[in-house]
């Protein structure tokens, strides 16, 4: 298993599942694709930053920390979220545009206690709002570039049981139950089709493999 682009470097830990080439190609493909979603100045320059919340250090537990973003986005009407629950009323990792960060900096720090650690610490470089749902709209670019750059044949084998995939916290099957659990959570069409083929598609477990990955 791995986090993020962790998935990929999890799935090429794999003996012979996945070639380097292909790994690399893949991520590339990622990341340009969510470079692109994002508007950008004529510097280059977006409008989002990501950062990380430490509740307990402004004596927020973790309804709190979730109201405080519900409550800021509204009355600010900027985009923040938070898009990554790390620990339990210890550590989120939040992105918005950069006035909704600066309103939520200036929010934890009034609640700080003396000597306590920053509340918010903004993660340097990032200028992508990972994780969002932003970057919804790129979902079915990125599944086209997936399906040119996946190779068309790999050793599906070694993931039965090992690879867990950042969807569902279970390793991976091919039985239906399985794909049933995956698109129960994520409303995928292309699961939806390929259950309602199933008995056509199960047969075939390499395309139903590379079908799940992509």
């Amino acid at each position: 298993c791995g986090h993020s682009v962790g998935e990929y470097t999890a799935l090429g830990a794999m003996s012979g599942v996945l070639p380097l080439e292909a790994l690399v190609a893949l991520v590339y493909q990622r990341g340009q694709t969510m470079h692109t979603l994002v508007a950008r100045d004529a510097h280059g320059a977006s409008n989002y930053r990501m950062g990380v919340i430490r509740p307990h250090y402004a004596g927020l537990k973790h309804e709190d920390m979730e109201e405080l973003v519900r409550e800021l986005r509204e009355r600010s009407g900027e985009f923040l979220e938070i898009v990554n629950y790390n620990v339990k009323g210890r550590q989120y990792s939040v992105t918005g545009t950069l006035t909704a960060l600066e309103l939520l900096q200036r929010e934890l720090s009034k609640r700080m206690r003396p000597g306590a650690k920053p509340a918010y610490i903004e993660v340097p470089g990032i200028d992508v709002p990972f994780h969002s749902r932003v970057l919804a709209d790129g979902v079915a670019a990125f599944r086209d570039k997936l399906h040119r750059t996946l190779p068309p044949d790999f050793n599906w084998k070694p993931l039965k049981g090992r690879y867990i995939p950042n969807l569902v916290p279970r390793p991976f099957s091919l039985e239906r139950d399985y794909v049933e659990a995956v698109h129960d959570y994520t409303g995928s069409e292309v699961l939806a089709d390929v259950l309602e083929h199933w008995e056509e598609r199960r047969k075939d477990k390499l395309t139903l493999t590379r079908t799940f990955l992509i």
